[in-house]
């Protein structure tokens, strides 16, 4: 309405790294969707924020929300992700040349709510134990398995051109 469009962030930076001016549709005003310290935590769950990202059948990016009890419901709608792209469904015209957005991923919990390293697991468990919650309502993690989701999901995030990059391993880092 505001005559805005996404664009990637990436067109601003030329091959060689020297800040370039952004190619836009006449009349358009270039936006830059940056989803910063991107990670799943126990706070943000029990917040209604996604506890991880997860790909349904029919390969649309849903979030996953962890309800107190352990169990889980998914939604497109529960994650930034699935409500831009329901968005760009509806109104196309809002993304120039397939922009979406960066994500800036934090990996001190896992990556996109998949723990691949024994300290992320041990510090989700701490954090439940720490929040007042039974770490055991958290599955164990199977790093192996885990990488192999995520390798599907950042394939899929990839060919939606959502850009990836490092928001550190830890806010504190």
């Amino acid at each position: 309405d505001r005559d805005y469009v996404l664009v990637d962030s990436r067109a601003f930076v030329s091959p060689e790294g020297r800040l370039q001016g952004i190619v836009c549709p006449q009349g358009k005003k270039p936006l830059v969707l940056v989803l910063e310290d991107y990670y799943a935590s126990l706070p943000r769950a029990e917040s209604g924020i996604a506890w991880r990202l997860q790909l349904n059948e029919d390969d649309r990016i849903e979030g996953v929300l962890l309800d107190a009890d352990g169990s889980e419901r998914t939604d497109p709608s529960f994650t930034a992700l699935g409500i831009l792209e329901a968005f760009l469904e509806s109104h196309p015209d809002f993304s120039f040349n397939g922009a979406r957005g960066v994500i800036a991923l934090v990996g001190q919990y896992g990556i996109l709510g998949y723990p691949v390293a024994d300290v992320q697991e041990l510090t989700l468990r701490r954090d439940a134990r720490d929040s007042g919650l039974d770490p055991d309502l958290i599955p164990r993690a199977d790093f192996a398995y885990n990488r192999q989701v995520l390798d599907r999901l950042l394939q899929a995030l990839q060919a939606r051109n959502w850009t990836l990059a490092s928001g550190s391993y830890a806010r504190l880092s």
